[in-house]
């Protein structure tokens, strides 16, 4: 089965990185113009049956949703929530939920709403080069019900020959937490993908209305918090933007310092590099949208000493703050800092290559 958080992100990538592309790649090999507003091909969708009420889930497992129709719904294990849809002895497709940080400015409904038409651009972008025998469509964008907050639903599909060999269904919500996902993918036998665990296209036409009642009604799931990265860093850590010798107050950027395929995921998501391009070393710094001020004078400090071969010293806190030691990468300095009943006890710098 494919990995679907890895499937996703990479849809992510493809729709921030491609997106900017789309209207040039769309004319070149898709055979369907993109419309100048993004909408005008839109299609509605056509369920083959009616969603029936009370169809909740657990995505952590829990009970099984037994469908009109003799399929069953659950929760199974994969590498972020994951729904296995089956029939008997048979796997019929899986649904992924995941979330990620975003800023407030990111959060607000119409950026939802750009976002999304940005993945589709992509979307369309990407399967004219990978795909260009097929003719993309993309279904409407409208306004749904996600675990009973508002949010946004879309999808795409690919036909050639007048036969669908890919679609895709997605919904999207914004809360604190976070920009919420639910995704489900389809490929028939002679796509361009290979089909690893997937809907068939007739299949996931068959759930989508389940789907739709599935999402609106459900309780979202306990998500674990991002951990320490394998670099082992810990969570709470910053980028420099200023420190105020007089004051003992330092300003910082919140980010999470990620690496290897993580790393590597988390900037194609946010454009940074392209879909087949590799970070310059295995460490990405992303930014979370938010500014803390730490007062550091009581705090130890260590920086980073490459004079000698690259180690962490420990240096008193007043030569910070008077200058006269400097952290190894400056002012694109990352700390990691411990905060103790309100108190900053530590303060030290992440190496960066």
């Amino acid at each position: 089965m494919r990995s679907w958080s890895q499937w996703f992100a990479t849809l992510l990538a493809m729709a921030t990185v491609t997106g900017i592309l789309g209207s040039f790649a769309a004319d070149a090999g898709s055979g369907v113009e993109r419309p100048t507003d993004g909408r005008s091909d839109d299609v509605g969708d056509t369920p083959s049956a009616p969603a029936a009420p009370d169809q909740v889930v657990d995505w952590h497992g829990g009970a099984t949703l037994e469908l009109p129709n003799g399929w069953q719904v659950a929760g199974c294990d994969g590498d972020a929530p994951l729904l296995c849809v089956t029939d008997a002895d048979r796997h019929v497709g899986t649904v992924e939920i995941d979330r990620w940080p975003v800023d407030a400015r990111e959060s607000a409904p119409a950026a939802l709403r750009t976002h999304v038409d940005e993945f589709l651009a992509g979307m369309r972008a990407d399967r004219a080069l990978g795909c260009p025998d097929a003719t993309f469509t993309a279904t409407e964008v409208r306004d749904i019900t996600f675990a009973s907050r508002p949010g946004l639903r879309a999808g795409f599909r690919l036909e050639r020959d007048g036969v669908e060999i890919e679609r895709h269904v997605l919904f999207w919500m914004d809360d604190t937490d976070g920009r919420w996902v639910v995704t489900a993918g389809a490929y028939a036998d002679d796509a361009c993908m290979e089909r690893l665990g997937e809907f068939t296209p007739q299949d996931l036409a068959a759930f989508e209305p389940h789907l739709e009642a599935i999402v609106a009604q459900s309780p979202l799931p306990a998500l674990d918090e991002p951990g320490p990265s394998p670099a082992g860093e810990p969570e709470t850590s910053g980028r420099f933007v200023a420190l105020d010798s007089a004051t003992g107050v330092l300003t910082l950027d919140r980010v999470e310092v990620l690496s290897g395929d993580e790393a590597r995921d988390a900037a194609r998501i946010d454009g940074e590099i392209g879909l087949e391009d590799d970070l310059p070393n295995d460490v990405y710094v992303r930014d979370l949208g938010e500014r803390v001020e730490l007062d550091i004078r009581g705090a130890a400090i260590t920086l980073v000493d490459c004079r000698a071969g690259c180690e962490e010293v420990d240096v008193p806190v007043a030569a910070l703050l008077d200058g006269s030691v400097q952290p190894f990468n400056g002012s694109a300095a990352v700390f990691a800092f411990e905060v103790v009943d309100g108190t900053v006890v530590a303060l030290r710098e992440i190496y960066l290559p």
